[in-house]
C-alpha cells in the first residue's frame, strides 16, 4: 500500500481498495452461506413438526447485518492503510 501511495495513488483509492477486497471476501462467504441456510431450513421443515418455512426477510436482514459487520471490520485497516506515510512503508519493505 505504501508503494502505491509513493507512486501517486490517492489515499481514498487505497482505502477503497482495502474495503473492496474485504467486502468481496465477505460476499463470497455470504452467498453460499445463505444458500446453505435456505436449504437447511427447508430440510428441517420436512423433518420437524411445526417448523415454519424459511423467511426471506430474515435471511436478508441477517445478510445485511453480516455485511455491515464486515464493513466495520474492514474500515479500521482501510483507514490505517490510507494514512501510511510512503517513506515509512518503503523503508519497512
Amino acid at each position: 500500500m505504501g508503494l502505491r501511495i509513493a507512486l501517486g495513488v490517492i489515499r481514498s483509492q487505497v482505502a477503497r481498495l482495502v474495503l473492496k477486497q474485504g467486502l468481496a471476501l465477505a460476499t463470497a462467504g455470504l452467498i453460499p452461506g445463505a444458500g446453505c441456510a435456505w436449504s437447511d431450513t427447508r430440510l428441517m421443515q420436512s423433518a420437524l413438526y411445526g417448523a415454519d418455512s424459511p423467511y426471506l426477510a430474515t435471511l436478508a436482514v441477517v445478510g445485511a447485518a453480516l455485511l455491515g459487520a464486515a464493513l466495520m471490520a474492514c474500515l479500521i485497516p482501510a483507514l490505517r492503510a490510507a494514512r501510511v506515510q510512503p517513506m515509512v512503508a518503503l523503508r519497512n519493505e
